[in-house]
């Protein structure tokens, strides 16, 4: 009798932690549910705004179409494929009972994510060898934009090329108990998957920011040096160096902090899968698992909100263009950089009244004789409305000497 009580009284002790257990479980469900309704939608929103306006800016002003910018409207693509592709099925996949949406999706989904990662990295590499190759070596000729187009080609190319296994080893299957249909990778052997997911890991990490580290490095000692070294024979030569030196550790900031936040957002996830290959697929079974997941997935999808914030706040140029875009009107003159093309010859003309004209296609600039010492502004009327009002001169000679002095220290904008 004292047995069968001590038993049942075991019973109705374990029964009590496991009604406790799953309590617990749906509780922690039902707040990541919470939580992943509301951070999905922010990055799907965030994403989308901020790398459409990095596109844009770049296509529309032709100042832009740096390099280096090129690559980052790539970075912009990449993100917005993520954003509109895995950031909104891959959750209402993982929380539907069962594999609810087209069969096509269950093999594009792992695949455009895996995509866009290489993409990713790879750009990221390609921008860190191009930054190499013009503070290094700056007598090497630079990049032109048929390269650039070429490499960018490259990318999407290899990266499609080496996701195509994600996506031809997917497969809806049936569970035999609950009849649910579950979209599962499902490689030849068992031996392929976690060698394949190493492989990805090395390719799309490892060999990456190996690369990056050391270009990187290589171009803050140059930076470093120069900034030591007196250049220049006088003190404007000397401060336009110095302008340039600050210029360049700027946008290499800005491109290190891209990459750093890129691989702190993408490894969670990347450890994740290779945990479940080593242990076995039972893990995936597990609600610590699933939170886990929505975790992971979530921070790395946040990686495609970041890269318009950093250019914003680091970027000069990227901040001008995306207040002119906000703002839905042209800027102004005081806005931009002047280019040297901006400001065309001067032409002096001596006038039946006693005065000198000023002449260009967008200047036009009276002023008495020299001997008079009156005292005038040059006005530098933008081609699209804006108005640039030089410095004050007392003379013919004087006002061409300021426009020459304008015309050799502007700097072409872009990084």
């Amino acid at each position: 009798m004292a047995s069968e009580i001590i038993s049942a009284a075991t019973e109705s002790n374990e029964m009590g932690n496991w009604s406790s257990t799953l309590s617990e479980v749906q509780q922690s469900h039902s707040t990541m549910k919470i939580v992943a309704a509301v951070i999905y939608p922010s990055i799907i929103l965030l994403g989308t705004v901020g790398n459409s306006i990095v596109i844009l800016t770049v296509v529309r002003s032709v100042a832009m179409r740096t390099i280096t910018n090129l690559f980052i409207a790539n970075l912009a693509v990449s993100d917005l494929l993520m954003t509109f592709v895995s950031t909104p099925f891959t959750p209402i996949a993982f929380y539907m009972k069962g594999w609810k949406l087209p069969t096509a999706l269950c093999h594009l989904l792992p695949m455009t994510m895996g995509t866009s990662v290489y993409v990713s990295t790879l750009t990221s590499t390609a921008i860190a060898v191009d930054r190499y190759l013009v503070i290094v070596h700056p007598f090497v000729s630079r990049m032109s934009e048929l390269i650039c187009g070429l490499i960018i080609a490259s990318v999407w190319l290899f990266s499609i090329l080496v996701t195509l296994p994600i996506g031809i080893y997917q497969e809806i299957k049936v569970d035999p108990v609950t009849k649910d249909a579950n979209c599962e990778e499902s490689w030849p052997d068992k031996g392929s998957q976690p060698i394949y997911t190493v492989i990805t890991f090395v390719l799309q990490f490892v060999v990456p920011c190996f690369i990056i580290s050391i270009c990187y490095y290589r171009v803050s000692c140059v930076l470093r040096a120069r900034c030591d070294l007196k250049i220049g024979t006088g003190q404007k030569s000397r401060e336009r160096e110095e302008s340039d030196i600050r210029r360049k550790r700027r946008t290499n900031k800005m491109l290190i902090a891209m990459v750093v936040i890129f691989v702190l957002c993408w490894i969670p996830l990347h450890a994740l899968w290779i945990i479940v290959d080593s242990v076995g697929g039972q893990i995936e079974e597990s609600w610590h698992f699933h939170n886990a997941f929505i975790f992971c997935h979530m921070l790395a999808m946040s990686s495609a909100v970041y890269n318009p914030f950093l250019y914003a706040w680091l970027n000069n140029n990227f901040r001008q263009e995306f207040q002119a875009i906000l703002q839905c009107r042209r800027k102004t003159q005081t806005q931009r950089i002047m280019n040297r093309s901006d400001v065309p010859n001067v032409e002096m003309t001596y006038l039946p009244t006693n005065t000198y004209r000023i002449n260009t296609p967008r200047i036009s600039f009276d002023v008495p004789p020299p001997k008079k010492a009156s005292t005038h502004r040059l006005t530098i009327a933008d081609g699209d409305g804006g108005v640039w009002h030089g410095p004050s001169v007392t003379d013919p000679v004087e006002a061409e000497t300021q426009l020459g002095l304008l015309t050799n220290e502007t700097e072409k904008p872009g990084l």
